[in-house]
């Protein structure tokens, strides 16, 4: 933050210091890997000889140099795209798969217990594309806090002070998540 009072830098500094629970959300990782994919999509769109005569025949100008360059390196270019999005697929599987193990984990071996929220907010980024936002809540449960991206449901129906349910793992309480959570 540009401009934050010693009261918003001392709250954002006790924010920061809260771990995350470690827990798995299908949602998010899909959502993770169909915008890599876009991401990588477009970069190779805009980097290829196609790309460039698209590029062409939209503008009626074309750019000599890039232009040259491209179709001198288009292969190499498109073997590096290949072998970037193949990267992030496998990276991408082998954290769903981990995600999917501790969720299992969690269902089966998990422990309930009573929590209550010790603080809660909301964050907002703009990268000058596009508008992001998460909801957070920070718990207490034994001698454990913990913060949790939440829906934006749960966000709005839970208070500080607000007892919860969690779901953690006796042999690392760290592995948890909200049990009421939508």
């Amino acid at each position: 933050m540009l401009f934050e009072s010693p009261q918003q830098r001392l709250l954002r500094e006790q924010r920061e210091r809260y771990p995350f629970a470690i827990s798995y959300s299908h949602t998010y990782t899909l959502w993770y890997q169909v915008g890599s994919i876009g991401v990588l999509a477009g970069l190779f769109i805009l980097c290829s000889p196609m790309g460039i005569a698209v590029y062409t025949l939209l503008t009626g100008r074309g750019l000599p140099g890039f232009t040259l360059l491209v179709m001198l390196f288009g292969g190499i270019i498109v073997m590096l795209f290949l072998v970037a999005t193949s990267t992030m697929l496998l990276i991408n599987r082998k954290g769903r798969q981990r995600g999917r193990q501790l969720a299992h984990v969690l269902d089966q071996q998990g422990i309930l217990t009573d929590g209550v929220v010790i603080d809660r907010w909301f964050s907002y980024d703009n990268d000058g594309a596009s508008d992001y936002s998460s909801s957070y809540l920070a718990y207490r449960y034994g001698s454990y806090e913990i913060k949790q991206i939440v829906s934006s449901w749960t966000y709005l129906r839970t208070r500080i002070g607000a007892r919860v349910r969690v779901r953690y793992l006796p042999s690392n309480p760290h592995i948890a998540h909200l049990e009421d959570r939508r």
